[in-house]
């Protein structure tokens, strides 16, 4: 057997998990939305699509911290994910017996056209 390879932290995500900063996310599932149109030729047939914009989202289940303020997330507030600075499209928080439970959907601000 070959010896082990370290890769630095910077270069994966534990668990392939995204990171938000007080939380422990146990869920995550990555996606895209597009802001495009078809435009079709004089006869209705297809021509081309153009794509506006194209932006990272996010739904996450995480568990909130020992010490950490869920009462900051609310619709329309912000968050960073991954170091990404995104828009909260919708937040449900859960108080239980053990940690508070979060379920967020986020967009990306910026354009992200890769």
């Amino acid at each position: 057997m070959g010896t082990p390879t370290q890769y630095p932290t910077d270069q994966y995500a534990v668990g392939g998990q995204a990171t938000v900063s007080g939380y422990i996310v146990t869920s995550c599932k990555l996606g895209f939305v597009e802001d495009k149109e078809n435009k079709q030729n004089s006869n209705g047939t297809h021509r081309c699509k153009i794509v506006y914009s194209r932006r990272r989202t996010w739904d996450l289940e995480m568990e909130a911290e020992s010490g950490t303020n869920t009462t900051t997330l609310v619709e329309g507030g912000e968050i960073t994910i991954d170091s990404v600075l995104c828009n909260i499209e919708s937040v449900s928080v859960t108080e239980t017996r053990g940690p508070t439970l979060v379920s967020l959907s986020a967009i990306e601000q910026d354009e992200h056209m890769t």
